[in-house]
């Protein structure tokens, strides 16, 4: 999944956690952040096993930047359009860190050097990452094939990112 919708969920999931604890006194802010953590996690892993193309693929030695610079827009659009709208800002930047970690994790692998402990414990993490990436290949080197998304994929993202927006504003006039 591209980076937008994983941005936009964790916006909504963000915004919904918010209204829950204005509305119920009697959860803790700590409990409303380890859950939206836990759930931005799952659900990245969730949005990720449908089929979907990368417009930046880490794992390349060549940077398609327009395309990176078009989804960071997107995306930090849709967090600061969250962030202007909300009671904890912190509880959306929170939920948004959360929702990119395991993207996060595979692109630490692939292009920065790290400790040998670390490469392991984020290499297992990667591994479930890619499990959950069934759809894409390998080649006959070992290389991971990463396919661009359709036209489909594309649109229907984008349906699901203005969706998701649609509902953040929804949580907040009622």
């Amino acid at each position: 999944m591209i980076t937008p919708p994983h941005v936009a969920l964790a916006c909504l999931i963000g915004t919904g956690a918010e209204e829950i604890y204005k509305n119920n006194g009697s959860i803790d802010l700590g409990t409303i952040y380890a859950s939206v953590i836990v759930i931005n996690l799952f659900f990245h892993y969730v949005l990720d096993v449908i089929p979907h193309g990368h417009t930046l693929n880490p794992f390349d030695t060549g940077n398609n930047l327009r395309s990176f610079y078009i989804e960071l827009a997107i995306s930090a659009s849709i967090i600061l359009l969250t962030l202007f709208i909300s009671d904890q800002p912190i509880l959306i930047i929170v939920s948004s860190v959360a929702s990119l970690i395991p993207d996060c994790v595979s692109t630490s692998l692939a292009k920065f050097k790290l400790p040998i402990t670390l490469k392991k414990i984020l290499s297992q993490i990667q591994r479930f990452h890619f499990f959950i990436h069934w759809f894409e290949k390998i080649d006959e080197n070992g290389k991971r094939i990463v396919p661009n998304p359709s036209k489909f994929e594309l649109i229907s993202q984008s349906i699901f990112v203005i969706l998701c927006i649609i509902l953040i504003f929804l949580l907040k006039l009622k």
